[in-house]
């Protein structure tokens, strides 16, 4: 709202009806308007009637509206935005919607997009005689307006975020990138070398560099007896106390620094170790949750192409590298190894909550 003046409670409250306060398809799309994929888009597509994710429009067999794809929340509604400032009645007409920013009045603001026909433009519900009253509603059940009113008063600025980039230097391209720092540290330590980078070149984060500490893998602090490896990188400590049953990653004064395993006993999961290949007996069609989760397209992927958070299921019972298969949804008809096209994509197993 500060840098396109278009009010806070608008762009919300749009989401939130628009979303159903979030359709089935929300978590997997992020697309909180319902935005359309045109012939000028190619990225990863959602068709409302198959309920399905497609690479791109060329992979989808059939002829219906689909749906674009983000990776996040904020790209559906920095595209929601540009909708509302560029969107013209014509080639060459004036803007349809140009009384929309500038508006500080969130009950004038639902009224114009009524008045420019956004329910027969954009909506898909376009035919709700109560869209303006639920709108305003929504904005006024959860005050939204105070964001409005936060903006005006001034306590928000334009400053954009940081963006953090993965690459291996200053110099090579870049493998990830994202507002998100955690998320940034996470694809840096699961890519070799690679590290966290700001817009200047300054590295923000180096989970390779090696400290003075030495990390040492072992059963229990003091059994020395136990210990099977040591290093000051604590990416290479990790990634071996996974390999055994039980181990954890001790630093030189003794406190515990890394315990893969507490997290499947804390969650009564008893998994074991995800880094070893074997078959696990999770029940196809158990309920997941997840939290800002990598997902990956394929197994063997390295990097995500997306982070997800939401209810999802077990698509079948087999484990693949750590990862496992998952879906929007339980039905007996399409899971368990049934119709793998329902499945959305893997996700680490140590990461189910």
């Amino acid at each position: 709202m500060a840098k396109n003046k278009v009010l806070a409670s608008l762009t919300a409250a749009q989401a939130v009806y628009e979303s159903g306060i979030g359709a089935s398809h929300v978590e997997t799309t992020k697309n909180l308007y319902g935005i359309p994929a045109d012939n000028q888009y190619t990225g990863a597509v959602w068709s409302l009637e198959t309920e399905q994710l497609y690479d791109t429009r060329d992979d989808y067999p059939g002829v219906d509206v689909l749906l674009k794809v983000y990776d996040n929340y904020d790209q559906a509604i920095d595209d929601w935005i540009k909708y509302i400032l560029t969107t013209r009645r014509s080639d060459k007409g004036p803007l349809k919607y140009q009384n929309i920013p500038g508006t500080t009045d969130y009950k004038k603001a639902v009224k114009f997009l009524v008045r420019d026909d956004y329910q027969r433009d954009h909506l898909i519900r376009n035919n709700d005689p109560a869209y303006e009253s639920t709108v305003v509603s929504i904005i006024e059940k959860y005050e939204l307006y105070k964001w409005d009113q936060a903006v005006l008063s001034g306590k928000f600025t334009t400053e954009p975020p940081k963006t953090y980039y993965v690459r291996l230097s200053a110099d090579d391209p870049v493998i990830f990138s994202d507002t998100n720092l955690d998320n940034a540290k996470e694809i840096s330590s699961n890519n070799n070398k690679a590290k966290v980078f700001t817009e200047d070149g300054t590295i923000v984060f180096n989970p390779w560099e090696e400290t003075g500490i030495m990390y040492k893998v072992m059963l229990e602090w003091g059994m020395a007896a136990t210990q099977i490896f040591a290093s000051k990188n604590l990416i290479d400590a990790k990634a071996e106390a996974e390999k055994h049953t039980g181990y954890k990653v001790f630093d030189n004064d003794g406190a515990t620094i890394y315990d893969p395993w507490v997290v499947a006993a804390e969650k009564k999961q008893d998994f074991g170790n995800p880094n070893i290949k074997k078959s696990i007996q999770q029940i196809p069609g158990a309920l997941i949750v997840l939290e800002n989760v990598p997902l990956y397209r394929r197994y063997q992927d390295k990097n995500p192409v997306r982070f997800i958070s939401g209810k999802f299921y077990f698509f079948d019972n087999k484990v693949l590298e750590g990862r496992v298969r998952i879906t929007n949804t339980r039905d007996p008809r399409v899971i368990n190894g049934k119709d793998p096209s329902k499945v959305i994509g893997f996700v680490d197993l140590n990461r189910v909550v």
